[in-house]
């Protein structure tokens, strides 16, 4: 099928008739979208105090989760839809790894441990 296109109105212009480039959105590293490619390996870059990831994705749903008890023994249950996304969200960005939907389930976000886990198996 084609495309369907808009008329083009006289003294207007639109996205066909201009020379401007098309806007593209900032690009922060290790963040994955269509601008940007994983890491080599998959590294990720150690923090200077040597954190262990355990104690690293705990700080991160401490600091953006602040209702959530994060060492309740069923976390799935404390966290809403919007809290997964978040932390599927904030673990791609810090970790480079590529979180989707198949990844939400309660064995995956059960405790902060089980969490650890899911990152590792996807490095």
């Amino acid at each position: 099928r084609p495309t369907p296109t808009l008329p083009v109105r006289e003294g207007v212009p639109n996205a066909q008739t201009t020379n401007r480039p098309t806007p593209t959105l900032p690009v922060r590293e290790g963040v994955l979208n269509d601008q940007t490619t994983k890491r080599p390996n998959n590294q990720t870059t150690k923090r200077p105090n040597d954190q262990t990831m355990k104690e690293r994705i705990r700080q991160i749903l401490e600091d953006n989760l602040p209702l959530v008890d994060v060492d309740s023994d069923y976390l799935f249950a404390e966290l809403s839809s919007l809290d997964i996304t978040t932390i599927m969200m904030l673990l791609s960005e810090e970790y480079g790894v590529e979180l989707g939907a198949a990844d939400v389930t309660p064995k995956n976000f059960m405790t902060v441990d089980s969490i650890v886990e899911m990152v590792k198996r996807k490095q």
